[in-house]
């Protein structure tokens, strides 16, 4: 009799050593999923600050931006109109004074004249890159939006191709 019970205690002692192994593997794998959501929780709010930091940033270079680009087409006009103004006074008052000459040659009135307007044109297209750069901090900061979004990469590869296209475009101004 003491030797049936001996076997019944050690049943008991290994069925509840099983159950005990199944219990801490079940524990062990639970600890291991809510470690993951966690990481996941956490790369998420990562993702949705650097989302509002970036949005953030386009915002303040955004605004600096549009105003020297509205004010370029003006300056461009008003520059143009001071070199004619420049150019009818060379041609009306043809012997300057030898301090206007001697300015005129300090200057390097001829480059000048020709450069200006280049450099306003390299600014406008500067101008432009920094307007589609800010858009695509905007299209990167709505990534932390919950739901999936389609995207067009076509549109992609334009951006690329328009952002190559205006690095020949400065050098070939340059």
């Amino acid at each position: 009799m003491h030797g049936d019970r001996c076997k019944q205690l050690y049943e008991q002692i290994r069925d509840r050593a099983l159950i005990s192994g199944q219990q801490a593997q079940q524990l062990s794998k639970t600890l291991k999923e809510l470690q993951n959501t966690q990481a996941q929780l956490i790369h998420t709010e990562k993702m949705s600050s650097l989302g509002q930091l970036v949005a953030g940033v386009a915002h303040e270079i955004n605004n600096p931006a549009n105003f020297i680009h509205a004010n370029l087409n003006h300056a461009s006009v008003y520059s143009q109109d001071i070199l004619d103004l420049l150019k009818l006074y060379q041609q009306t008052y043809p012997n300057p004074t030898p301090e206007i000459s001697d300015r005129v040659q300090d200057l390097d009135i001829e480059f000048l004249a020709k450069d200006l307007p280049k450099l306003m044109a390299s600014m406008q297209v500067g101008t432009k890159r920094i307007r589609q750069i800010v858009l695509s901090l905007r299209n990167f900061s709505r990534l932390d939006e919950a739901e999936m979004k389609f995207v067009d990469i076509n549109e992609g590869l334009d951006k690329h191709k328009e952002s190559t296209n205006s690095r020949w475009l400065m050098k070939w101004i340059e």
